[in-house]
């Protein structure tokens, strides 16, 4: 798996927190990112789904859990540039972008 990347800009005077997501979010990606994601707790993060391909149950199941991470922490967290593939992926499992982003009810 590639390495995340990340990168800080000014949004609305904050710093934020650009970490790029991986091409494939399986179990194996999962166990590289989660300690990627727990370093960056504190802060606001846009998560770039622009490279996703393939995404299993358990990738989505870790985005949903930083979801609620960093809203319990009050925290700004941000799905974004969710590529065809990653759409069509999530269709097949019974979920959706809205899920992640807190429109879909969750």
């Amino acid at each position: 798996m590639p390495a995340a990347r990340n990168r800080v800009i000014a949004s609305k005077g904050v710093a934020v927190t650009i970490l790029t997501l991986p091409e494939t979010l399986d179990r194996r990606a999962v166990a590289e990112l989660s300690p990627k994601l727990l370093a960056l707790r504190g802060a606001a993060i846009v998560l770039d789904a622009g490279s996703v391909r393939k995404l299993g149950t358990i990738g989505f199941e870790m985005l949903i859990a930083a979801r609620h991470q960093w809203q319990a922490d009050g925290l700004e967290i941000e799905f974004r540039n969710w590529s065809e593939d990653a759409m069509q992926a999530l269709t097949r499992i019974g979920a959706s972008v809205d899920m992640l982003t807190g429109e879909a009810g969750q």
